[in-house]
């Protein structure tokens, strides 16, 4: 039975001569408490040092080496050792204890402590796993509470001039509403019902999503007789609004027409159609059109 007055002959033998050869002084079991984990080593002299050898049981999980040094000192003994888990992480452990019952208190490297119970037994969760925490990088740069289990490489790119996930979400949320913007921006009194409809381009999609839709024409112009020309796309007759684009009346120019649904459409036969409307209530007198050069869809999720 293991016996606290052992503890006291750390201290005694290390204020005589030391002795020629290794002495056994004893075996020990310590918990580290609040964890289930006991620690029990033996303590061997040799010379002017102190050497532990043994296993922490991993709560009954296994066993993981133990070694480590005791230096008596005023306050007690002071035991410092490492565990190696069977993973091959490393934990290490400083601990203090009494000469007289032979309990104290410990800590590890993360910052963990808890009292160190002499033959304790109590109940409580697996020590945490060795990690790395801000105290042991750099304060002033990674400031926080939080710990990690893994270490950026020196020449990895890091800091605080990327986005943070409520900055991309901002971001995101603006891009999403690319379509409502556009649309603030179209001419108020626009009817969206075609003065003309110039030419319809079959299509045939596999999978539902948002449409992109583009129409390149050869040439365009339009006069009303009241109001502005403007050009835009229909999808199945259905007005693709971010594609609005003014025209110039009586001018032959190319017209680029693109937009995207603001919902998502069904997989499925669709006419992409080049349409002219003229603002307020005006009426379309004569329109200039060469034909589709260019288009193309794009499905998106």
């Amino acid at each position: 039975m293991i016996r606290r007055c052992c503890i006291a002959a750390v201290v005694v033998v290390a204020s005589s001569a030391a002795p020629a050869r290794a002495q056994v002084v004893g075996s020990f079991s310590w918990q580290t408490q609040p964890y289930c984990n006991v620690v029990t080593v033996t303590i061997v002299q040799q010379g002017g040092l102190y050497q532990l050898t043994g296993a922490d049981d991993l709560c009954g999980a296994g066993t993981a080496p133990v070694s480590g040094t005791a230096l008596p000192t005023a306050a007690g003994v002071v035991l410092g050792f490492t565990t190696v888990a069977p993973d091959g992480s490393a934990a290490h452990l400083s601990a203090t204890v009494g000469v007289a019952d032979g309990s104290g208190t410990w800590f590890d490297g993360a910052g963990h402590s808890g009292p160190f119970a002499l033959n304790g037994g109590a109940a409580g969760a697996a020590r945490p796993a060795p990690a790395i925490d801000v105290a042991q990088l750099s304060p002033a740069i990674y400031a926080g509470s939080g710990v990690a289990a893994t270490v950026a490489r020196s020449d990895h790119d890091h800091d605080d001039r990327y986005y943070t996930q409520a900055e991309v979400d901002v971001k995101l949320a603006a891009k999403a509403g690319l379509g409502e913007m556009l649309v603030l921006r179209m001419p108020p009194a626009l009817d969206f019902v075609p003065e003309a409809r110039l030419v319809n381009v079959p299509f045939t999609t596999t999978r539902a999503g948002r449409l992109e839709v583009q129409a390149t024409t050869t040439f365009m112009s339009a006069v009303c007789a009241t109001g502005a020309p403007y050009a835009y796309l229909l999808v199945n007759g259905v007005p693709v609004m971010s594609s609005v684009q003014p025209i110039q009346p009586a001018a032959t120019t190319i017209a680029v027409l693109r937009g995207s649904t603001t919902t998502v459409v069904p997989a499925g036969a669709y006419q992409l159609t080049v349409a002219i409307d003229c603002s307020a209530t005006g009426t379309l007198s004569s329109i200039a059109y060469g034909g589709v050069l260019a288009s193309s869809v794009v499905v998106h999720p």
